[in-house]
């Protein structure tokens, strides 16, 4: 039996793939961090709110923090990502109403 000679395309595949996975840990480590950060915006608010001062740069940190400049493909993280943003539009808006 021969011995199948490597394919070059199938090494070249190997290193695209090879390279796609720092994009993913780096994707989902930014994504991870974005929430972690609208959480902490969020805990802020409710502190504020408990002692009856919000300040202004609290809500425009929060504010600030819901923009969102890609979409994150692990669908797990990407839908707590989403609770998180509704829950900051919700307080947000319950905030414009007073």
């Amino acid at each position: 039996m021969p011995k199948a000679a490597a394919s070059p395309l199938g090494a070249v595949d190997a290193l695209l793939a090879l390279q796609a996975v720092p994009d993913a840990v780096m994707q989902r480590s930014k994504a991870v961090r974005r929430g972690q950060v609208m959480l902490d915006l969020l805990d802020d608010l409710r502190d504020g709110m408990l002692a009856g001062q919000i300040s202004r740069a609290s809500v425009q940190r929060l504010s600030a923090s819901l923009v969102r400049d890609d979409q994150f493909t692990e669908p797990g993280l990407q839908a707590v990502l989403d609770a998180i943003e509704l829950r900051a539009h919700v307080e947000l808006a319950k905030l414009e109403r007073r």
